[in-house]
């Protein structure tokens, strides 16, 4: 099967035309007369009907003439060697006969129609000077009632010419049509195919010249066919998507060198003028290795194909959280408390990207809590809270949560060292996960409510 669409729908074509080209010869050949005597009893047949059409009768109803036939006259006369009529009345006597000749004397020397006005044709075969001759005879009644008969004679010889010429004519004339009828059908394929592709090899071309320079051209759907414009539509929506990623990506590569900048600034200024705080460089030191850190984390969770899912029970994963953070929450001087469900809660996840969701939640909540305060951490069957007392985060705050580099203007906040990348990570990690994160407004908590939730 060959790839290319045009030919697909060429071959595809043509076999359908072949098909019905085959079907019709067999149709043809099946009610086709091959028989001498077929085609002489459907060729006199026509004759006999032509005969009684051209008998005139007066006003009695009497029969008078035999009306002047150029085709009777013409082929009676010029085949009177193996063609012949009569028309003879009630008492066998001939009324009307085709020009003589042997035919005719063969025709004469049979006895008279027997038949009743309006019994079937009667056909028989005749012989004569070593000639096989067909017979085709009817009696019928004139208006008047009066009763009368047409007889027809023709040679097999004449039959089997007729035929001979007749199958060639008619098979050469129907494989002539059928050729030409290809060639017309062929022609016809292509141009319309070629009218169909032209839209796609433009939408091609446009779509090979798509680079990181260029990602707003788009592909238009003008001119395609209606089958091809929801795979052009969903082409476009992905270049769109392309495209803002890879604005995030520069708006994040920029972000991260403007981010190491600053404390690599400080840190040579530092040693430049030979500073003896040692606690201080190592403070940045820590600072720049948790921005990098930090910023692998979001690199490695925004891959989807990092992501490792088994069925894993949730709660085991909250408690890990919690014996880890332990420590931190008390150098905070604030109190860590996990509420699990008895049941466990199996869920599809990647164990290691849920547990650092987690810890950045409860380490967000910690840094930002009151001291002395509880940080208190719910497991349910549809999702898990974060909760801590703490100042309320503004409208402004809100708008700007999940913004890459971004850190609260809290005075609490602003000694926390964070790189403003933690809800970033969180972020991405319940998006691969299917799961919605959300800041919860609680009438009468002072303080913030982070939301994980997912389908039971």
């Amino acid at each position: 099967m060959p790839r290319s669409l045009a030919m697909r729908l060429l071959l595809a074509a043509m076999g359908a035309l072949y098909l019905t080209g085959a079907l019709v010869c067999t149709v043809v050949l099946w009610v086709w007369p091959w028989s001498s005597q077929d085609f002489a009893q459907q060729s006199m047949a026509s004759h006999f009907e032509l005969i009684e059409d051209n008998l005139q009768f007066d006003a009695q109803g009497r029969l008078l003439a035999l009306a002047p036939s150029h085709k009777l006259d013409t082929m009676y006369d010029a085949l009177s060697k193996d063609v012949a009529y009569q028309v003879l009345d009630a008492q066998g006597q001939e009324l009307f006969a085709s020009p003589p000749g042997p035919a005719l004397a063969a025709l004469r020397t049979q006895p008279a129609p027997t038949t009743a006005a309006g019994d079937s044709p009667r056909r028989s075969t005749i012989s004569a000077s070593g000639i096989v001759m067909y017979l085709l005879e009817q009696s019928m009644r004139t208006p008047d009632g009066s009763r009368y008969a047409i007889r027809l004679v023709r040679s097999d010889r004449m039959e089997s010419l007729l035929r001979e010429y007749d199958s060639e004519s008619f098979l050469t004339t129907l494989l002539v049509a059928i050729g030409l009828a290809q060639v017309v059908f062929v022609a016809v394929v292509i141009g319309t195919v070629r009218r169909l592709v032209s839209p796609l090899r433009k939408a091609s071309a446009i779509a090979a010249s798509i680079g990181p320079r260029n990602l707003r051209a788009r592909l238009q759907p003008e001119g395609l066919p209606s089958e091809l414009q929801p795979l052009i539509a969903a082409f476009n929506h992905a270049l769109e998507r392309l495209e803002k990623g890879y604005s995030v990506q520069q708006e994040f590569l920029a972000a991260a060198a403007h981010e190491l900048k600053t404390p690599l600034a400080l840190f040579r200024a530092e040693l430049e003028v030979g500073s003896e705080n040692r606690l201080q460089l190592l403070k940045d030191v820590d600072l720049m290795a948790r921005q990098v850190h930090q910023l692998l984390h979001l690199a490695e969770v925004s891959e989807s194909r990092n992501y490792h899912f088994e069925t894993q029970d949730i709660a085991r994963v909250a408690f890990e959280v919690h014996d880890f953070m332990n420590r931190h929450a008390r150098r905070h001087n604030v109190a860590l408390d996990l509420r699990t469900p008895e049941t466990p809660v199996w869920l599809q996840l990647d164990r290691g990207a849920v547990f650092v969701l987690i810890r950045n939640l409860v380490e967000n909540a910690i840094e930002h809590a009151h001291p002395a305060s509880t940080v208190t951490v719910e497991l349910t069957s549809t999702g898990l809270e974060v909760r801590n007392l703490g100042p309320a985060v503004t409208d402004e705050e809100k708008a700007r949560l999940y913004t890459r580099f971004w850190r609260g203007n809290s005075r609490m906040a602003a000694g926390t060292g964070g790189a403003g990348l933690g809800l970033s990570i969180c972020r991405e990690i319940a998006l691969t996960h299917e799961w919605t994160l959300s800041l919860v407004d609680r009438p009468g908590w002072h303080g913030a409510v982070f939301a994980v939730e997912w389908k039971s």
